[in-house]
């Protein structure tokens, strides 16, 4: 947390710094005691987080162009990396797999066919998404 949240806050660790006291609020929304490990509450940390920003960038930037947004939530996905030792939940990028067949996160990743029920997710995403085109 410290790390994290007690330096650089802007794009590629640039300023601004966070806040003096930062890494301790957040300790306080998210203490280790109310997880199961310490991996399933930076889980959540870091998902907030990402969510979070995003309603704010979207009402920006749908000011200029169309703007088509969803929150995947599917905690059950197909998990392509290489394992990890705590519940990955829904990840960053793992909806990719949903709207490009066969994708599997690059060299290191693993392949899963999606089961029939993640198949029409992966339809519904797909016919959504006016700009996807597979």
């Amino acid at each position: 947390m410290k790390t994290t949240y007690g330096g650089p806050a802007g794009p590629s660790l640039g300023p601004p710094n966070y806040p003096e006291g930062t890494p301790a609020a957040v300790l306080a929304k998210y203490p280790l005691s109310a997880y199961p490990t310490p991996g399933d509450a930076w889980t959540a940390v870091g998902s907030d987080s990402n969510v979070c920003r995003h309603p704010y960038l979207n009402s920006r930037v749908s000011q200029f162009v169309p703007l088509y947004a969803y929150e995947f939530s599917d905690r059950n996905a197909p998990w392509y990396f290489p394992p990890v030792s705590f519940a990955h939940g829904a990840a960053h990028t793992i909806d990719i797999q949903f709207l490009v067949a066969d994708w599997h996160g690059g060299s290191l990743g693993i392949l899963h066919k999606l089961a029939p029920n993640e198949q029409v997710l992966a339809r519904q995403l797909v016919s959504a998404s006016p700009a996807i085109q597979i």
